[in-house]
């Protein structure tokens, strides 16, 4: 169990520093700073978005996912309901063939 522990640890000591070795090369071969990656939150006109915008666009976005979740549901169960019906109607069409 010891040695388990010890290769996890390792594992995640050896993860965050390579992850952060490659976020540091990355940024050095794009040309991006830190800065200039804290500056994407930014609008394009150079000003920082207001906390009720965020929490405005946070809100519209889960509207849209909660929409967008009650299509696909009623698509599915359509189908699925669709495709239980089919197949119950086919069931019985063979049975009454085969009798």
């Amino acid at each position: 169990m010891i040695r388990r522990g010890f290769w996890l640890a390792a594992g995640a000591v050896v993860g965050i520093a390579g992850y952060r070795r490659a976020t540091r090369l990355a940024r050095e071969l794009t040309g991006r700073s830190a800065a200039g990656a804290r500056a994407a939150v930014r609008q394009p006109s150079g000003h920082p978005q207001s906390a009720t915008a965020r929490i405005s666009s946070a809100a519209g976005f889960v509207r849209d996912v909660r929409v967008g979740m009650t299509e696909y549901r009623d698509l599915h169960v359509a189908r699925s309901l669709g495709s239980q019906g089919d197949s119950a109607a086919a069931d019985g069409q063979r049975a009454g063939r085969s009798a």
